[in-house]
């Protein structure tokens, strides 16, 4: 399995897998199309940070 695993890794490294989108096409998508997606967001004695944590959850570049 340790083998296996590692030939994944350098497999996936070795190569250039990503995958190239332009700006263009990007804001050529319509925001009916995007899939939904769900945040959970656990606080806990997260007092500090929990203001500027949502605000930067509003920020996202993505329909509410």
């Amino acid at each position: 399995m340790v083998l296996f695993k590692m030939f994944i890794l350098l497999n996936g490294i070795s190569r250039n897998r990503q995958i190239r989108i332009s700006k263009e096409e990007v804001a050529a998508l319509e925001e009916k199309t995007l899939p939904v997606y769900t945040v959970l967001v656990p606080l806990y004695k997260e007092k500090e940070i929990a203001s500027k944590l949502f605000h930067n959850i509003e920020n996202l570049d993505y329909p509410s």
